[in-house]
């Protein structure tokens, strides 16, 4: 309610991309002239990756939290059945709290303990290094308002695997391996196509390349210090 009673009185507001701002529109009721898109970017551009230590030769890569919206049980679900093939294949998960015991317990019934490791807090050098080793980054969430991890991963030259729901399509676009991220068996598909073959990858690797080029943090410092000016100057002009 208090959100709602903001976005009616805001003048502009600012959405992180068109899934958010479509959104807005239709939960809160906001008419789409007074909302502007203003993509993010990747601040792992040109850094320099800084080893980390203890990672397993063979990984796909899970990032941030672990709430229901992240889909990480099905996520482990589905990696449960690929590594019955895929012996040597293992998860690394960065970010969010240390796992909890009702997590620890999932990952124990999967009989995957020691095919999960989990880090809780690495610089944005070591994050590098994560990404530019693994075979691929997994983003299974249902929601995501704009998904970073994205940019950060094709920045890195990390080929992605991600949802084909809210803004994933239009933040990826071509350059993603697409799933269903309600169905198991999608995401096994997906896991096993992206680790399996290597001319997949490369050319994920290489699109990534190229989509990550279009967002930067200058366009969007730009783009949002444009829409504070206009909005002042259209309030200055309204209010002589």
């Amino acid at each position: 309610t208090h959100k709602k009673m903001l976005a009616k009185h805001a003048s502009k507001i600012i959405a992180v991309s068109n899934n958010t701002k479509n959104d807005i529109v239709k939960i809160l009721k906001i008419d789409s002239n007074k909302i502007e898109v203003v993509h993010l970017a990747s601040s792992l551009i040109n850094v320099v990756p800084e080893h980390v230590k203890r990672l397993p030769k063979k990984y796909i890569l899970f990032i941030g939290r672990r709430d229901f919206y992240k889909n990480f049980t099905r996520f482990l679900t589905a990696f449960s059945q690929v590594v019955k093939n895929e012996h040597n294949l293992n998860i690394v998960c960065v970010g969010g709290d240390k796992l909890s015991h009702q997590e620890i317990k999932t990952i124990e019934s999967y009989g995957l303990l020691q095919k999960v490791t989990h880090i809780e807090r690495v610089s944005d050098n070591q994050l590098t290094y994560i990404y530019q080793n693994a075979l691929a980054f997994i983003f299974p969430s249902l929601y995501e308002g704009f998904g970073m991890p994205i940019l950060e991963a094709f920045g890195c030259g990390c080929p992605v695997a991600c949802s084909n729901t809210s803004s994933f399509t239009e933040i990826a676009q071509d350059s993603a391996l697409y799933f269903d991220p309600t169905d198991t068996s999608s995401i096994v598909k997906a896991i096993e196509t992206i680790t399996r073959n290597n001319l997949i990858r490369k050319r994920l690797r290489a699109l990534g390349f190229i989509s990550v080029k279009k967002y930067s943090w200058e366009k969007t410092a730009k783009k949002t210090l444009n829409l504070y000016y206009n909005t002042l100057s259209h309030y200055a002009s309204t209010h002589r």
